[in-house]
């Protein structure tokens, strides 16, 4: 076979048009989304700088009036915060033990004699 016998075939340029891939609306939709999540971290961040700042000035306050206080009244704070953990425990306990739960099992003495 020679090349003169094989048909030559050549296709015609048609009009040239801007041809969009079909992935565009997808990334204009995660380009989207990408703004929206920097936006709402740079506002969480703000939110938990502010909330560390207001921390931060509580503490240091609570430190300075700490400082300010005699020895007498330096124990007595120290019982008042002991006596309020105190009070908290017992309220969570009878919370978790207040409720229709049969009461345990009495311990056997000597377990395994006869």
């Amino acid at each position: 076979r020679g090349a003169a016998e094989e048909p030559q075939f050549q296709a015609k340029p048609g009009p040239k048009r801007a041809v969009e891939p079909a992935a565009a609306p997808a990334t204009a939709a995660a380009e989207a989304a990408a703004k929206e999540a920097e936006s709402a971290i740079a506002k969480l961040k703000s939110k938990i700088g502010s909330a560390k700042d207001a921390v931060i000035d509580g503490t240091k306050s609570a430190l300075d009036k700490v400082k300010g206080l005699s020895g007498p009244q330096k124990k007595k704070a120290a019982a008042a915060v002991v006596g309020v953990w105190g009070g908290l425990a017992a309220v969570g306990w009878v919370a978790n033990n207040a409720g229709n739960a049969p009461p345990p099992k009495p311990v056997k003495k000597g377990f395994g004699k006869k």
